[in-house]
This record gives C-alpha cells, sequence and structure tokens, in this order.
C-alpha cells in the first residue's frame, strides 16, 4: 500500500483499500480466515496439503522456505493483514515479524491476537507505508510480501524500499499476482480490470516487469516461480463461495444492508477465476537477494 498523500488520487486510493478491508472483514472471517490462521490469501495445495485450513498455512511455509527463514531472522511482514503471517513465522519458527499495514482494524485485531497467543513480546505491528518506513537502513533479514504488493500502483518503489531495508545478504521474496504478457482483447481486458476494482487493486505487473524492478534497484539471484498450479484450487474455492452467496449478497446489497465495497469484492472473487482460467494472469513467487553478506543464502 502506497502513501500518496500528497495527491488527490493518492487520497482515494489509500481510502478505498482502507473501506475495502473494513467492508470485506465479515466476508472473510466467516468465509476464509480461520481464528488459528486469520489470513486472507490463497492456500498452497499439494500431495500433502489438500483441504483449505492447511493449504492457507502451506503458503506460509512455502515462502518462508523460498526465503530461507531461520530463528531469530527479523521479517518485515509488508502489507501484514491481520497478521496471519506473523504469527506463523514466530510460533513455527522462532522469527521476529514486524508487521506493517495502513488498515488500523486489521492492526488492532493483530495486536489483540498477539496478546492472545501470547506473543506480544516476539511481534510487532505498526501503521506505516510499505514504500516508506519509519525503520532504519539495512534493519531486516527478510522482507515478506504476500499477496500485498499489487495494492502499490507503483512497484518499483516497494522494491527500492526492500533493498533500503534489508541488511547486506538479506532476502526478498513475495507472492503475487502477475499479468500474463499477452494481448488481450478487449473483452478481457475488461475482465480483469472489473476484478481488480472489486479487490481495490489499481494495477497489476508483468513478471518482466517486477524482474526488472528488482534488478534496477540492485537485487541479485532474482528467481521467478509459477505456482499457479499449486493455488488453482483456492482460487477455484473462493469462485464458488461466490457463486453460491451472489443472489443472496445481490438482495441484501439492493436492500441497503451490504454496502457496494462488499458485494463488488463478491463478485470479483467470481472474476479473478475466470481471468485465470483464461490465462489472463498467474501466481508466481519471485525471490531475490541484497548483494553482499556471507555467501549464497537462496
Amino acid at each position: 500500500m502506497v502513501d500518496m498523500t500528497s495527491s488527490a488520487a493518492g487520497v482515494d486510493l489509500i481510502g478505498s483499500i482502507i473501506r475495502y478491508y473494513d467492508h470485506t472483514h465479515f466476508d472473510y472471517s466467516s468465509l476464509w480466515a480461520h481464528r488459528s490462521d486469520p489470513a486472507f490469501h490463497y492456500g498452497y495445495y499439494d500431495e500433502q496439503c489438500r483441504h483449505h485450513r492447511r493449504a492457507v498455512a502451506n503458503a506460509n511455509a512455502t515462502l518462508a522456505n523460498f526465503a530461507a527463514v531461520k530463528q531469530g531472522d527479523i521479517v518485515l511482514d509488508a502489507g501484514c493483514g491481520r497478521g496471519g503471517s506473523c504469527f506463523w513465522l514466530a510460533e513455527k519458527l522462532g522469527a521476529r515479524p514486524v508487521g506493517v499495514n495502513l488498515v488500523t482494524s486489521q492492526l488492532v485485531y493483530a495486536r489483540k491476537e498477539a496478546d492472545r497467543r501470547g506473543l506480544s513480546g516476539r511481534t510487532e505491528f505498526r501503521r506505516a507505508d510499505y514504500t516508506k518506513t519509519p525503520f532504519e537502513a539495512s534493519s531486516f533479514d527478510v522482507v515478506w510480501a504476500l499477496e500485498s504488493l499489487c495494492h502499490s500502483p507503483r512497484k518499483v518503489d516497494f522494491y527500492s524500499e526492500a533493498c533500503r531495508l534489508l541488511r547486506p545478504g538479506g532476502r526478498l521474496v513475495i507472492a503475487e499476482y502477475m499479468v500474463t504478457e499477452i494481448d488481450m482483447l478487449p473483452a478481457d481486458q475488461k475482465l480483469v480490470a472489473d476484478w481488480l476494482s472489486g479487490w481495490s487493486i489499481p494495477s497489476l505487473d508483468t513478471e518482466t516487469q517486477h524482474k526488472e524492478n528488482a534488478d534496477s534497484m540492485g537485487f541479485e539471484r532474482i528467481e521467478v516461480h509459477d505456482w499457479t498450479n499449486r493455488m488453482r484450487r483456492s482460487s477455484l474455492r473462493l469462485y464458488c463461495l461466490a457463486r453460491i452467496c451472489h443472489w443472496l449478497s445481490f438482495i441484501l446489497n439492493k436492500a441497503g444492508l451490504r454496502s457496494d465495497v462488499a458485494h463488488g469484492n463478491l463478485l470479483s472473487a467470481r472474476y479473478q477465476y475466470e481471468a485465470l482460467q483464461k490465462r489472463l494472469w498467474q501466481y508466481k513467487i519471485l525471490v531475490a537477494q541484497k548483494p553482499g553478506g556471507t555467501g549464497r543464502v537462496l
């Protein structure tokens, strides 16, 4: 999430992101997240993870493996949501995560949940823009962004800040929706635009653009891994839930009992899968390393 408060457009973007998460809290909490893992991200299915809750946790394990997170590592969770990944990193790996977010309601939840789990001394949650944080340079071993970079209209700003924050040899890991590098028909462009609008996403970059952004900021050992097939079942699950709940949401919206933002979120849950089936976007994990350190980590 990007701080563009110097312009009216920036204020509107930040406001739309905050409204989106505030208005969709009930849907995510009741249909997707669980108290044991209050995460909003897609799950990663494999031979060992065939159920939703385990697949969601597997997303954290996958990113942690790619970034070689170890005990004691200080990890910046950029766009931390309600703290699900931070809790996992602290509890499972003994890392020291710091979550940043612009949505106050999510930060309030994360802090309360940290207290409940006995993690207040091992996690930290700050209201901050992940492209312009208050932290000193070289403060983190890992910068982690799980389905959060999409909210930034200028992804390169995130890569710049990530490089500043990482120690020499520090690792970057992101999991993100990336548009495919094809010429889309007008109908396909509209489908993607409708999906992004309903989820308060200003734009998506291609894999090439992400790699160029990382390279331009000085990262090395840049790798991109296609995990579309691992999350496809999660995308389908979201689509099915949206189809089931569509008419109830429509009626409640028309009756003034459900906001346009919440109803738009439900519609976009359908569009994302339809666009995925048409191969208009893919789900990819990018890992990179800041130069320096004592040797190869990734």
